[in-house]
């Protein structure tokens, strides 16, 4: 007796099953862009999300602490803020969402583009820009937690960012530069070569 079939052997075991025609794979992602702006405007605060969120995406998450961003006089505290938006946070790995569930990483995927204007506008340096990049002033505008699904960029700046991500794996032992790989692999339906 054979541990493994041969095709022939296979097929002849179990047969040819018939796969009928309105059968379709379905993705495991439960991200929804429509479903995740609908949550937005259901929370009524949609700029101080926006506001939070790109807080998060420059200056990043320390110690699972979000830290605050200031509006004039008023520093706003972006836990208590999410919270009271319902954001999950702090969720344990592996969590099944649904698809209108926000979460700080769903936030800077949406707002990517947001995100990437104000960064164009202010000049702002982020903290991948200051830690962990060659300091191009040019790619400053993606470098930026969600970045990863802007669709729009060009070879040198997926290059750039790539490059960021592994500088990033090495010091922190991370596997975001993987993670940016399945990423434009899935947007583009070519396999990832990096630069």
């Amino acid at each position: 007796m054979t541990k493994y079939f041969k095709e022939k052997e296979l097929f002849d075991f179990i047969g040819d099953i018939k796969i009928p025609d309105n059968f379709a794979p379905m993705s495991q992602d439960s991200y929804n862009e429509q479903a995740i702006g609908e949550a937005i405007r259901l929370t009524g605060k949609e700029p101080e999300l926006l506001q939070a969120t790109i807080n998060v995406a420059v200056i990043g998450i320390g110690n699972q602490k979000y830290g605050g961003y200031r509006n004039g006089d008023n520093v706003i505290d972006i836990s208590l803020l999410m919270i009271n938006a319902g954001v999950k946070l702090r969720l344990p790995q592996g969590v099944v969402l649904k698809e209108n569930d926000l979460t700080i990483q769903r936030l800077c995927r949406f707002f990517r583009f947001h995100i990437r204007k104000w960064l164009r506008a202010s000049k702002y340096q982020t903290y991948m820009y200051r830690k962990y990049s060659d300091h191009n002033p040019l790619m400053n505008e993606i470098l930026f937690r969600g970045a990863e699904y802007l669709d729009d960029l060009t070879d040198g700046q997926v290059a750039y960012l790539h490059k960021t991500y592994e500088t990033m794996d090495t010091l922190l032992h991370t596997s975001l530069a993987g993670r940016f790989e399945r990423i434009r692999q899935a947007q583009t339906g070519l396999r990832f070569v990096p630069g």
